[in-house]
């Protein structure tokens, strides 16, 4: 059986090289990524990912770092082509950016994890920035003796940009059992829509990449890249939304 699944293994790899060699010299292609990040400064996967989960919140609110809790995300689903004739290469592509993080400070994990003394406020702060717009990149490449020169023109349109860093939650409790918790928020949105009127509104910017690769040995190549803004994108309409929250008992 041992022998029978390293056959299928060797053919897979066999398969795959000979793949691999045809895939380099194609002269056209059509591509679609859907690149996904999320990482945080505290929680390790390990921790998640056992089979006897144990949540101690005490060694959670010892282990966290002063910052507090602090996650960050990235996204950028595209959709690109690219056409090599000889040494010049030229392609395009179109697709969504976004970014986004979000940070909880440390006194919330210190609350669950230790509790706290009748009197005592706890003050827990929140912030929360995201930025989302869509990008039309084109790119031409060609051969300079040994260098491979890369330019790449690009315009963005944003769609829109949030950021909170007032965010605050409030909890306090005395001796006769009163326990007072208060939530408020304020997000500054700058949008390209209107969602009041419907109406729409923004203008897109440009800006123009180029790189210079030079092929250190048959697996090592040193690139260099550099990107100049032209003109930045810019969005209409500006808002807040406001959120409050009161609980007693």
């Amino acid at each position: 059986m041992k022998k029978f699944f390293a056959i299928i293994f060797a053919s897979i790899i066999f398969v795959t090289s000979l793949s691999a060699a045809w895939f380099d010299d194609r002269f056209f292609e059509l591509a679609v990524d859907l690149p996904f990040g999320l990482s945080n400064n505290s929680i390790k996967i390990g921790d998640v990912l056992k089979k006897d989960l144990v949540i101690d919140l005490r060694e959670i609110a010892e282990k966290m770092p002063e910052e507090g809790l602090s996650f960050y995300m990235y996204s950028n689903p595209s959709l690109s082509f690219r056409l090599r004739i000889k040494n010049f290469t030229f392609g395009g592509k179109s697709g969504v950016e976004g970014f986004g993080s979000a940070a909880i400070s440390k006194d919330l994990f210190d609350y669950l994890g230790k509790g706290n003394y009748f009197g005592q406020s706890l003050n827990i702060s929140q912030n929360v920035n995201s930025d989302v717009f869509a990008v039309q990149e084109f790119f031409a490449s060609f051969n300079v003796k040994r260098f491979k020169v890369t330019v790449r023109p690009a315009v963005f349109f944003p769609f829109f940009h949030i950021a909170s860093n007032n965010g605050n939650l409030r909890i306090e409790n005395d001796e006769e059992g009163n326990l007072k918790v208060n939530y408020k928020s304020s997000l500054e949105v700058y949008s390209a829509l209107d969602y009041k009127e419907g109406k729409v509104s923004f203008s897109p910017g440009f800006d123009i990449a180029t790189s210079l690769t030079y092929p250190l040995f048959d697996f090592l190549s040193l690139t260099g890249n550099l990107r100049f803004p032209v003109f930045p994108g810019q969005l209409g309409y500006k808002f807040s939304l406001d959120t409050e929250m009161n609980f007693e008992t």
